[in-house]
């Protein structure tokens, strides 16, 4: 898989070019790499069994918040997709889930949710979570993904819930832009770390190839989510879609000020991009 990433260095740490944990910013390519390695045996049989699906995955989220409370992270750890633990260690684990509930504080309730069954190989269930913690309200993304009888965890990520609105409808604005060509529009609501690092003719260059290596998409579903403050506030969203040349999953690098989110970082790739975005 070939792409391009258009992005701007973290100011305050020059050793790493995003404001995020290593787990954060790669669990996007452990769902690719789920799909690349697993059979898909499961995908022939499994219509019929949605609604099973669907309470286990919630059973799973009621037990994972149960934990984050109890402070069990390596049970969580423990529980998780194989491909989760061959890609990071327990320790990467432990100090992202302590991370998060210094953040965030204890669990309190999900206010309502989503739970989407995505019949691909292996059968995945995404869950979108409008929870309430002892630090405020937050938005929660599961990846879960069925392995033979059971529903196990594949990624996780949580955003406080204004931060997150704020860079969905700045995501859904880009898309706007790009289908009517406003590429302009786009580099003049940039933040200053996009526009430090690419001129306005080298960014109007990159998401006019992209354009034309798409071709028409279809609308964008939400995959996963991050979130830091580290110099600053910063949201990630990944999305994907299905385009008329191929699959395209795009990460959005967002920092958030005064209720807006600006975008710091654009990172396309997929089966589409294939003719020289970046070699």
């Amino acid at each position: 898989m070939r792409g391009h990433a258009l992005f701007t260095p973290d100011p305050t740490d020059s050793s790493t070019a995003e404001v995020r944990p290593w787990f954060q910013q790669n669990w996007k390519w452990i769902v690719t790499l789920v799909f690349a390695c697993l059979t898909i045996s499961r995908f022939t049989v499994h219509f019929g069994y949605i609604d099973e699906d669907k309470k286990q995955a919630a059973k799973l989220i009621n037990q994972f918040h149960d934990r984050i409370n109890a402070g069990q992270f390596d049970q969580i750890y423990d529980d998780a997709h194989a491909t989760l633990r061959n890609s990071l260690t327990r320790q990467e684990w432990l100090i992202y889930m302590q991370e998060t509930r210094d953040q965030f504080g204890r669990f309190k309730k999900v206010s309502s949710s989503q739970l989407n069954v995505v019949m691909t190989a292996p059968v995945q269930i995404r869950a979108a979570c409008n929870s309430t913690f002892e630090e405020g309200e937050a938005a929660e993304l599961f990846n879960l993904v069925r392995e033979d009888d059971n529903v196990e965890l594949l990624a996780y990520g949580i955003c406080p819930s204004k931060d997150f609105r704020a860079a969905q409808q700045a995501a859904q604005q880009f898309y706007g832009r790009m289908a009517n060509g406003q590429y302009d529009a786009i580099y003049d609501d940039a933040s200053a770390d996009l526009k430090n690092a690419a001129t306005r003719d080298s960014l109007i260059s990159f998401l006019t190839q992209v354009n034309e290596q798409l071709g028409a998409c279809r609308a964008a579903s939400l995959v996963g989510d991050d979130y830091s403050r580290k110099g600053g506030r910063f949201v990630g969203l990944v999305y994907e879609r299905k385009c008329t040349h191929g699959d395209v999953n795009e990460r959005f690098a967002w920092r958030i000020a005064d209720g807006k989110a600006s975008l710091r970082g654009y990172h396309p790739a997929g089966s589409a991009l294939t003719h020289g975005l970046m070699e």
